[in-house]
C-alpha cells in the first residue's frame, strides 16, 4: 500500500546528493514482499528504514563505491515531509488475490503508510 510516486517525490527531495539510481534502490527496498519472511522481520526492518534511512549503493564520478543512507523521513524539520489521509481504501491481497479489504482511514508520510 505504498504511494510510489509520493515515495520517489520525498526521496528526491530529502536526498539531493544521491543519484537517482540510488534513490531507485531505495523504493525497491521499500516496496519489495519477501513471502520467506515473517511479518515481524518485515517491520524490524522497515522500522530501521524509516528511522536510520535505506542503505544504498553507487560509484561516484572517480569510481569509489559509496554507501550512503537514503533519508525517507525527515525528522527535524517536518514540514519538509508530506502528509496525506486517505479514506475508505480499498485494498487487494498480495498472496491470495480474493482477499478484499476497505480500510476505513489509512494516513501516509512520504507514501509510506
Amino acid at each position: 500500500m505504498v504511494l510510489v510516486r509520493d515515495l520517489r517525490a520525498a526521496l528526491a527531495r530529502l536526498n539531493l546528493e544521491l543519484p537517482e539510481s540510488a534513490r531507485e534502490q531505495a523504493v525497491e527496498k521499500l516496496t519489495r514482499i519477501d513471502f520467506a519472511r515473517s511479518l515481524i522481520q518485515h517491520n524490524r526492518e522497515y522500522y530501521s528504514f524509516i528511522r536510520g534511512g535505506v542503505p544504498v549503493d553507487w560509484r561516484d564520478a572517480n569510481g569509489e563505491t559509496r554507501h550512503p543512507h537514503a533519508q525517507v523521513v525527515d525528522f527535524h524539520a517536518v514540514a519538509r515531509n508530506r502528509f496525506l489521509a486517505v479514506r475508505e481504501l480499498k485494498v487487494q491481497g498480495v498472496r491470495v488475490p480474493h482477499y478484499n479489504r476497505r480500510e476505513d482511514l489509512m494516513c501516509y508520510v512520504n507514501g509510506l503508510p
